[in-house]
Parts: structure tokens; C-alpha cells; sequence
């Protein structure tokens, strides 16, 4: 195989040359090494150490030729990371200026599983600053810029991760999710996205914003990829896909698909269609109840809880920082009007509104969510990711959508706050592209702590599904 054509290959394609002996780690890393170069306009890694990475994709090729057993599920495989995760060797910057000279001096829990399991870190991902925003059009350090067209936004706040994997400058990367973080990148980047069930991935060692809602999450390429990566977490078997003939799921009317653009309902809509056409059973329910409990407390826990979770990880991770040293410096407009919000008395969540919603609200919104899946028999729910394909850089504020300006931010990530709130688990999957070729998403909503049915499900959709042309 030609050195420039391994940039193409999906983490799964490529472990199965590596243990075939067919390419080395370094070949591997070498040719994403110089994609990333020749696409540094897509400005997708905060930090890409090309020695550090060769040295350690050297030393995987070594452990592979002494081997007389078994290596690790992930040995000699290049993800990258997100630029709010700690990993030992690299700095932790958040794209924030108070943290441009902070370089943590352990890793993130996953981080370290990711070693563990012979993964090859490989770099870290610009972000949306301080994770609180969803263009990763960012005042420091510039815009993030969407492979397909990169006058767009790769969404955020996981974009850096998003316009490197469906750039394929990376065949996987590693983002965090508190309100579609992970799965609105996977969106607007023609790639596949999952967020875990709240829990089931660990957030230590992760600059956070709300325990209630955060989770790391990959992007890849493939579900198979993501599943190889949640694997290597959890010491499982792989997951099997589901029979799409015996599959139902739920189409929720209104909200959801409410308000689309056309080309996003068209698509979503021809996606249902092969599906049902391939055998699954399409049944539409009603979550318009659940929504509207959602949208009542969704900000208001994150609001409550993000200067307490700053506080803490800062004093913990040693950065010689305060919260209101790394709120002040904000240098994004729209982020900086948050840290204001966040740092104002006179604006905070009561604490009662905040117990509210967390022992009575979320949980009324978990159990009507259960029994709609067990009252239709559902295997999954599913709706367009997000209601839009990726706005214009610099439609920070406003968008369009459907000749109306619209909220940017509240508008990219509408369809994803249930999830958020009652940790279900829910993969992002790409299912066409619009007009102007800008790829376009379908979320697959799962039962809470049903993740590996999750990857069944979606393995059954990705094979019932045509590919996306590549950027």
C-alpha cells in the first residue's frame, strides 16, 4: 500500500494491517503526520509534536516485532485528544489564555486507558474555549474550519476533533459532550459520534463544566472504530450487529423534526425510508412533554455547577490558578458573556431551582423517557443530530434557517439536550450531505446503560446506509 493512501484508512482497517504485518505505526503516522501538515488551514490540532509521535509509534513497531503473544487492542493505533483532556507530555490549554503555559503532570483517566491499551496519543484537538460554545470559532487562536468547506464551522466545542477525524488527518479522536459536544461535530463533519451513558467513561483529569452532563466521547470514522475504542475501555467483546429486520425504532413528532432545513428533513426523512425499506419497523411517538421539561432546566444546571467543577479542578491539577483569573482572561466574546453570567451573584441558580431539577425533574423526565422505549418496544430513537448543516464562520451569534435568523449556538445543538440530562448513550450518524455538499447527521438515541445495544443498532443503520462522499 502507497505511504499517502494510509491517511484513508479507518482505525479498524488500519489494526487489521498492523496485525497483519502489512504497514508499521510509523508508515501510519507518518502519512497522517503530513496530511495534518498540508491541511494546517483546517487548524485542528492546538498541539502536534511530530517527534514525540514518531518516537512512540517507533517503540509500538519494536513492542509488535518482539511480541510472542497477544498486544493490546489499540497497540500502535494514533487517536488524538481533546485539548480539555490531561495527557502526560502535552500541554492542557483549553484555548483559553489563562492555561496557555499548563501542562499537566498526570494523565486523564482516559487518557491513561488509552495508553494502556497501546494507543499512540497523537495530539491535541482545538476546541471551542473553555468547551462553552458550539462553532469553535474562537478570538484565541483563530477559527476551526470544516473539511468540506472551510469557510464553515466544524461545530463545537469539539470542532479541532471533528475537522480532524472527517478531514482524516486522524482515523479517531477522543472529544467531551455536555450539551452535543461530540455528537454535532460528528454532524457537521461527516463522521460517526458517541456520547456514552453518562458515567460510563471516566472525566477524570478533564477540564469540566457540569458532572450532570459531561462525558468524553470518540469521533471515528466507522461504528466498528468506535466500538474498538469503547472496548479498549471496558475489556469487552465486539459488539454484533443487529438484524435490521428485527429493529423498531421511534420517529419522535414534533420538535425534533420540527423546523429543519430542507435539506436536512429531506435527507433525514430518505434515511428513515432505507431503513424501513431494509425490514426496520419506523413507530412515531410523542416526547413533546419531555422536551419542554428539558428545555426548562437544561442551563440551569450548567450554570450551577460549572464554577464549583472549574474550582475543583483547578485547585486539584495544581494549575496555580482561580476561577476568577481563568474566567476574567476569556478572550471569546461569546464565551466571555458567560464567565460574566457565571461570575455575577445577583445571576446565580437558586440552589433550590437547582435540587428541583435534579431530584425531581430529571428523574420524572428518565422514567417517562423508559417507557416510551418499553412501551413501543423501541430498540432505539431516532432524529436529525442537529436541525442545520454548518453555518458560515462568523455567524456566531445568528444563522439562518429557513429565511429567518436564528440563534446560533441554541440552534446547532436543539435536539440534544434530552439526551444530555438523563445520560442516555446515542451515536451520531452520517447520512448524507445538503445542496451545498455539507455533510448532515442522524442521532440514534439509546436506553440508558444500553450502550453495547447501542453499537448493535448502529451497526445494523451504518450497514443499511450508503457511505457520504469524502471531503
Amino acid at each position: 500500500m502507497q505511504k499517502m493512501a494510509l491517511w484513508k484508512l479507518t482505525l479498524t482497517e488500519a489494526n487489521a494491517l498492523l496485525e497483519k504485518g502489512n504497514i508499521t505505526s510509523v508508515e501510519l503516522v507518518s502519512s497522517l503526520l503530513d496530511r495534518a501538515d498540508a491541511l494546517r488551514e483546517l487548524n485542528a490540532f492546538a498541539h502536534l509534536d511530530r517527534e514525540q509521535i514518531l518516537s512512540t509509534a517507533r517503540d509500538c513497531d519494536a513492542r509488535r516485532k518482539d511480541a510472542d503473544g497477544p498486544l493490546p487492542i489499540l497497540h500502535g493505533l494514533p487517536i488524538s485528544l481533546k485539548d480539555n483532556i490531561a495527557c502526560v507530555g502535552m500541554p492542557m490549554r483549553a484555548n483559553t489564555p489563562a492555561l496557555q503555559n499548563f501542562e499537566p503532570a498526570q494523565d486523564a483517566t482516559v487518557a491513561a486507558k488509552l495508553k494502556a491499551a497501546g494507543a499512540i496519543p497523537f495530539g491535541k484537538n482545538t476546541m471551542h474555549e473553555l468547551a462553552f460554545g458550539g462553532t469553535s470559532n474562537n478570538t484565541f487562536g483563530g477559527p476551526v474550519r470544516n473539511p468540506f468547506d472551510t469557510t464553515r464551522v466544524p461545530a463545537g466545542s469539539s470542532g479541532g476533533t471533528g475537522a480532524a477525524v472527517g478531514g482524516r488527518l486522524v482515523p479517531a479522536g477522543i472529544g467531551s459532550d455536555t450539551g452535543g459536544s461530540v455528537r454535532v461535530p460528528a454532524s457537521f463533519n461527516g463522521v460517526f459520534g458517541y456520547r456514552p451513558t453518562t458515567g460510563r467513561w471516566s472525566g477524570h483529569g478533564v477540564l469540566p463544566l457540569s458532572h450532570t452532563r459531561d462525558t468524553l466521547g470518540p469521533l471515528a470514522r466507522a461504528v466498528s472504530d468506535l466500538d474498538l475504542i469503547d472496548r479498549a475501555l471496558h475489556e469487552r467483546e465486539p459488539a454484533v450487529m443487529a438484524e435490521i429486520r428485527t429493529l423498531r425504532l421511534g420517529k419522535p413528532s414534533g420538535f425534533y423534526w420540527d423546523n429543519l432545513a430542507e435539506d436536512v428533513r429531506t435527507v433525514c426523512e430518505h434515511a428513515l425510508s432505507r431503513l424501513a425499506g431494509a425490514g426496520a419497523t419506523i413507530v412515531e411517538i410523542d416526547l413533546v412533554p419531555l422536551t419542554n421539561l428539558v428545555r426548562e432546566i437544561a442551563f440551569p444546571i450548567v450554570f450551577y455547577e460549572a464554577v464549583p467543577e472549574l474550582t475543583g479542578f483547578l485547585e486539584k491539577w495544581k494549575t496555580e490558578l482561580t476561577v476568577e483569573t481563568l474566567l476574567s482572561s476569556v478572550a471569546s466574546p461569546d464565551v466571555a458573556a458567560v464567565a460574566k453570567i457565571l461570575m455575577d451573584p445577583a445571576q446565580a441558580v437558586p440552589s433550590s431551582a437547582y435540587n428541583r431539577a435534579i431530584e425531581e425533574m430529571i428523574p420524572e423526565i428518565a422514567a417517562g423517557h423508559a417507557k416510551i422505549l418499553a412501551e413501543h418496544l423501541l430498540d432505539g430513537i431516532v432524529y436529525p443530530t442537529s436541525p442545520i448543516t454548518a453555518p458560515k464562520i462568523g455567524d456566531d451569534e445568528t444563522t439562518d434557517l429557513n429565511g429567518e435568523q436564528v440563534p446560533t449556538f441554541l440552534t446547532v445543538i436543539r435536539n440534544m439536550d434530552i439526551g444530555s440530562l438523563i445520560a442516555l448513550p446515542t451515536i451520531s450518524l452520517p447520512v448524507g450531505v445538503d445542496r451545498n455538499g455539507l455533510p448532515i447527521g442522524l442521532a440514534l438515541e439509546g436506553a440508558h446503560a444500553g450502550d453495547e445495544k447501542l453499537f448493535a443498532v448502529a451497526l445494523s443503520l451504518e450497514a443499511s446506509l450508503p457511505a457520504i462522499p469524502q471531503p
